[in-house]
């Protein structure tokens, strides 16, 4: 999958997701008013009937190489953040890979390796 989110001016930012597999994509124009100073990825459990669900056993997944205003994000491993579920580390991040433009996250409370750059 790719994702992008471009400032199209006045406060709209336009959001796509891709499924590269599939060829699929999926496209909206939100309105933000915020500072604009940092984008992020968030790894959520979803909700349903009103609870929120147990995080299913994704794996691990890589997200290599992002870009931000098409440059090299320059991640660091404070970048990084944990997913806690009653209690338990149920997600965790890898640091960042060599050139400082992916990590992996894996199901669990194991720190994947960074991906190979």
């Amino acid at each position: 999958m790719t994702a992008s989110i471009k400032n199209d001016g006045n406060g709209d930012w336009t959001i796509t997701i891709n499924n590269v597999t599939e060829n699929e994509s999926f496209t909206t124009t939100q309105a933000y008013s915020g500072p604009a100073e940092s984008a992020e990825w968030i790894q959520e459990a979803p909700t349903i009937g009103g609870h929120v669900a147990t995080l299913a056993n994704y794996g691990q997944t890589t997200f290599d190489p992002g870009t931000v205003n098409g440059g090299n994000p320059g991640l660091v491993i404070a970048d990084g953040g944990v997913m806690i579920q009653h209690r338990k580390q149920v997600s965790t991040p890898s640091a960042p890979d060599s050139d400082t433009d992916g990590s992996n996250v894996a199901y669990g409370s194991t720190a994947p390796s960074a991906p190979v750059s």
